[in-house]
Order: C-alpha cells, then structure tokens, then sequence
C-alpha cells in the first residue's frame, strides 16, 4: 500500500497508474543498451559505482548504494541507542 491509511490523497489516488509507470520502466530497464548483452539497468547500476568511488566520491551516490545494499536505517535509529556523554574540563 504506497499510502498510509487515512490519507486522504490515497483515496484520490490512481493506483494503477503507478503500477503501470513503475512496470514500464522496469521493462525499459532490462532491455538492451545496444552493446551486446549488456542492459541499461546494468549501465545505470556501473554509472552509480562510479559516481560513487571516482574522486572523493560523491556522498549520494554512496548513500543510495548503502541504502539499496542494506536497506534504509529508519529515521532517529541511533538517537536511541547512542548514550550522551557530557565531558566536563577541570
């Protein structure tokens, strides 16, 4: 369910709509990039490691590759478990 329950835009909202635009680019994705047998998921997957280790690395690049290995942490995850420490000088 893309929408929490209650929320009114679900109500409104064209499900199948974005069943269909997520399923086409899906079927994009795996067609051929026109060299060889490589597919243009795979192209856009080569592009996001190389944006991600070229240079310094770009933060975002690594970020959604941590995301999509790992799974996204949930919001607030460490607040909890982190214990605050105060250091006082003397």
């Amino acid at each position: 369910m893309p929408f929490q329950h209650g929320n009114k835009a679900a109500k409104n909202a064209d499900h199948r709509r974005s069943r269909l635009i997520t399923q086409q680019l899906i079927s994009a994705l795996h067609e051929p990039a026109g060299e060889g047998d490589v597919t243009k998921l795979r192209k856009v997957v080569d592009k996001l490691i190389a944006k991600a280790i070229e240079g310094e690395g770009d933060v975002a690049a690594i970020k959604e590759i941590f995301d999509r290995v790992d799974g996204k942490s949930p919001q607030g995850a460490f607040a909890r478990w982190v214990p605050v420490v105060t250091v006082r000088g003397r």
